[in-house]
């Protein structure tokens, strides 16, 4: 078992991108076309650039999402929407879905940001990554990886563990690997903000 201890500094400017819901939104911005099909609790309506996809969205201030399969007989991706001028931002519990219908990530956002935990599983359904985002309200907002990072082989013993530690006293994205059994310790910059 490897432990790895990373150490992240920087500015917030923004936030970094791990592993969040990869599938884009299949949204209209500009004038929505009609509804394909109405319902009580919602609509349904073609995806944006993918015709194999509906999309499905409530009328209330916090929307919920749905994209489907053509025929809407399985859902890929879930979730909460609120409108910040003409954007959406996703809010709350988002889970995207295998093909199988097992979850591949699941956490939660706020104003578009992640934060708190964040699962990513493998098909299987085994859990294949474990990691937490702190959300930093300062002169705007971002969010970063802080806190517990754990990695997972698919038969479920620890591949990496580590943690994430946020210092906004430098303006440097550095990481800092230590080898457990060796204790060799080494660092290498990522990326030098310029505030």
């Amino acid at each position: 078992m490897k432990t790895l201890l990373l150490i992240l500094f920087f500015i917030p400017i923004g936030y970094i991108s791990f592993a969040q819901i990869e599938t884009p939104l299949y949204l209209y911005t500009d004038e929505e076309p009609p509804p394909i099909k109405e319902t009580d609790s919602g609509k349904y309506y073609h995806a944006k650039g993918d015709d194999t996809k509906r999309v499905f969205l409530t009328d209330e201030t916090i929307m919920n999402y749905r994209l489907l399969t053509e025929k809407g007989r399985r859902t890929l991706v879930e979730g909460k929407l609120s409108m910040e001028g003409e954007n959406y931002l996703h809010e709350g519990r988002w889970t995207e879905y295998y093909d199988s219908g097992k979850v591949k990530t699941t956490g939660v956002y706020y104003k578009d940001y992640p934060i708190g935990l964040w699962q990513k599983y493998y098909p299987s359904g085994k859990l294949k990554t474990a990691y937490t985002y702190a959300f930093i309200a300062n002169n705007g907002y971002a969010s970063c990886l802080a806190g517990t990072y754990q990695e997972f082989y698919e038969n479920g013993q620890i591949k990496v563990t580590g943690i994430y530690k946020t210092n906004f006293e430098n303006a440097t994205d550095t990481i800092d690997v230590i080898d457990p059994q060796s204790s060799i310790q080494s660092k290498k910059i990522i990326n030098t903000l310029k505030a």
